[in-house]
């Protein structure tokens, strides 16, 4: 019996390019757009009166531990202006590791 070479699965979240987070009437809701042009969306664990600061660093945590989880490797989250009130929008920019040159070289 012949093996064949088993291929990589491709990861079923793609790499995160950005995330958009508001608040609706049922709670605060986060989306993350992926370089490859999809979107994962889900509702953050906090009610809808909660601190927008708290909204942000928990937003910026799942896309993180989802990151690191299935592609092995860190993001940083930064937080733009508000698009308009409780609408925040952020850049998610791999964290270069210790020796590595930068990325586009």
């Amino acid at each position: 019996m012949v093996r064949r070479k088993k291929e990589k699965k491709r990861p079923s979240f793609g790499v995160p390019a950005g995330t958009l987070l508001m608040v609706t009437s049922t709670g605060w809701v986060a989306s993350f757009r992926t370089v490859e042009g999809g979107m994962v969306c889900g509702r953050l664990d906090l009610p809808v009166h909660a601190d927008p600061q708290d909204a942000r660093d928990q937003a910026a945590a799942n896309v993180t531990a989802v990151t690191r989880t299935v592609h092995g490797f860190d993001v940083e989250v930064t937080w733009e202006e508000p698009l308009e009130p409780w609408v925040w929008n952020a850049r998610v920019t791999r964290v270069a590791e210790k020796g590595s040159p930068p990325e586009g070289n």
